[in-house]
């Protein structure tokens, strides 16, 4: 886990199923874990953003489609500032060996690890804290899978080579097209600070 924030059930919200979540819900369980620096915002109508410190930077909890009984869907977020290892076969390779998050590139050159959490049908505080403990994970994997590229090459004739062309990453360029009309989030976030790869 990472510094100083460690989630365990609660008795409160042991039997405690919600098939919604809201801003609150997310501050008081992230406060009960020992997280710092929580803020929520609400830049736009059906958007709550809960950003904390995990002890290494920014996590940012963006809940979307939200109405007056909560939220339907949350987006777990970390920001890489734009580093040259970010290539697309770099990003391709951890995308496909790792399925705590997927990185995916913005159009700001920044790097967003994400992963999807739909509470629909009812879930409990403990599974919340489950896959958030799994996706904390994922900026360690990143990091070591960023840092140990090694970029292929192919010989074209002795003595030369050329580097291999790998298909190209996931990216956010437009990144309405994940939205479609919606909040955009990776756009807010893009303006955000992100992490410098180590």
């Amino acid at each position: 886990m990472t510094a100083g924030i460690a989630f365990s059930t609660t008795q409160a919200y042991a039997a405690d199923v919600f098939s919604r979540l809201t801003s609150e819900r997310v501050t008081t369980m992230l406060k009960a874990a020992g997280a710092t620096d929580i803020t929520a915002t609400k830049p736009e109508a059906g958007v709550e953003i809960v950003t904390f410190n995990d002890g290494n930077g920014a996590v940012n909890l963006v809940l979307l489609e939200c109405t007056a009984d909560g939220c339907g869907t949350l987006q777990m977020s970390i920001i890489f500032d734009k580093d040259d290892r970010f290539t697309p076969a770099a990003l391709n390779s951890f995308n496909a060996m790792y399925l705590t998050a997927q990185a995916a590139t913005m159009s700001s050159g920044n790097v967003a690890l994400m992963d999807l959490y739909v509470p629909a049908g009812g879930v409990t505080e403990e599974n919340l804290k489950n896959n958030l403990a799994v996706f904390l994970t994922s900026p360690a994997q990143f990091e070591k899978a960023m840092q140990s590229q090694v970029t292929a090459s192919v010989d074209t004739k002795p003595g030369a080579a050329q580097p291999v062309v790998a298909p190209k990453a996931l990216t956010l360029g437009a990144e309405a097209a994940l939205t479609a009309g919606k909040f955009d989030a990776m756009k807010y976030l893009s303006t955000k600070p992100g992490r410098r790869l180590r």
